[in-house]
C-alpha cells in the first residue's frame, strides 16, 4: 500500500519531466575537442529518442497500472461500506433492540421480585416477633399474680390481635411472592433463551462477514500482484536502463 501511495506522487513528476524535456533532432552540442562527428552524433540522438520514447511509455504504463490499482482499492472500500458495514449496523441495531425490549423488561421484573421479597421478609419478621412476645407473655403469666398478671394478660391480648394481622399480611405477601417467582422463572428462562439465540447469531454473523472481508481483500491483493508483475516483467528493465 505504501508503494502505491508513493507511486501516485512520483509518477506524475516523472511524466511531467519526460513530456517537457524532449530531445530535438539536429540540436547537437559539439565537443570542444572536436571528436564528435555528425554521423555518430545523429546515431546517438536517434538512440536517445528511442530510449526516451520507451521510457515515457513505461512511465505511462506505470501510471495507468497504478490508477488501476487505486480503482481496485476504491471498489473494495465501497464494497466494504455497502455490504459489510451495512450488515454490521443492522445487527448492532438488532442487539440494541433486544437490550431495550427484553433486557429492560427483565430488569424491571427483577426489581419487582426484589421488592416483593423484601415485603415478605419484613412481614415474616413482624409475625415471628409477635409469636416471640406471645410466648414470653404466656410464660410470664405463670409467674406473677394480681395486677401484674392483669397487665400481662392485657399485653397478651394486644399481641394476639397484632399477630393475627401480621399473620394475614405474611400469608398474603408470601402468596404474591410465590406467584411472582413462578412468573419470574418462566420469563427469566425465555430471556436466557433469547440471549443464547442472539449470541449464536452473533457468532455466525462474525464468521460469515470476516470470511467475506478476507475474500474481498484477497481478491484485491491478487490483482495488485498481477499489476506489479506486469510492470516488472514488461517495463522494469527499460526503466533501469
Amino acid at each position: 500500500m505504501a508503494l502505491h501511495v508513493a507511486a501516485l506522487h512520483v509518477v506524475p513528476l516523472i511524466v511531467s519531466y519526460l513530456y517537457t524535456i524532449q530531445p530535438r533532432d539536429g540540436c547537437i552540442e559539439h565537443s570542444p575537442c572536436g571528436f564528435n562527428h555528425a554521423s555518430s552524433a545523429h546515431g546517438k540522438v536517434s538512440l536517445l529518442i528511442v530510449a526516451h520514447r520507451e521510457l515515457r511509455n513505461s512511465v505511462d504504463t506505470l501510471r495507468l497500472e497504478t490508477d488501476k490499482q487505486a480503482s481496485f482499492h476504491l471498489q473494495l472500500s465501497q464494497q466494504i461500506r455497502n455490504d459489510l458495514e451495512g450488515q454490521t449496523a443492522a445487527f448492532s441495531a438488532k442487539q440494541q433492540h433486544h437490550k431495550k425490549t427484553y433486557q429492560a423488561a427483565i430488569e424491571k421484573e427483577f426489581k419487582v421480585k426484589q421488592t416483593r421479597e423484601q415485603h415478605a421478609a419484613k412481614a415474616r419478621e413482624k409475625y415471628e416477633a409477635d409469636c416471640v412476645r406471645i410466648n414470653s407473655y404466656t410464660a410470664q403469666s405463670t409467674l406473677v399474680q394480681g395486677k401484674d398478671l392483669e397487665k400481662i394478660h392485657m399485653r397478651l391480648e394486644r399481641a394476639q390481635q397484632t399477630v393475627q394481622v401480621n399473620e394475614n399480611d405474611y400469608a398474603q405477601f408470601t402468596r404474591v411472592l410465590q406467584e411472582t417467582m413462578q412468573k419470574w422463572e418462566q420469563d427469566w428462562k425465555a430471556f436466557c433463551d433469547s440471549c443464547q439465540d442472539l449470541e449464536e447469531e452473533r457468532m455466525e454473523f462474525m464468521k460469515d462477514n470476516m470470511w467475506a472481508y478476507a475474500n474481498s481483500v484477497s481478491t484485491v491483493c491478487v490483482s495488485d500482484d498481477e499489476v506489479s508483475l506486469h510492470i516488472i516483467s514488461d517495463h522494469c528493465l527499460v526503466i533501469c536502463q
